[in-house]
């Protein structure tokens, strides 16, 4: 796994390694350690998703078609 991308994800995953909340499903005690253990000098407080509007998304759609005959 990658280290922590944003001091929010690194300090998640520092509350969930010391027991203090739940892991979620799928998430080993070894991953939330070294995600726990990034160093939050020069992160971002928080990294924002990418939005895609439902134009492009058709858009994407159509180029994986091709063009139609």
């Amino acid at each position: 796994m990658s280290p922590a991308k944003s001091v929010k994800q690194q300090q998640f995953m520092a509350m969930v390694d010391q027991g203090k909340i739940p892991a979620p499903p799928g998430l080993t005690k070894k991953v939330a350690e070294e995600f726990a253990s990034t160093s939050t000098k020069g992160l971002p407080a928080h990294v924002r998703k990418p939005r895609t509007s439902s134009k492009m998304l058709r858009y994407k759609e159509l180029m994986k078609k091709g063009p139609e005959e």
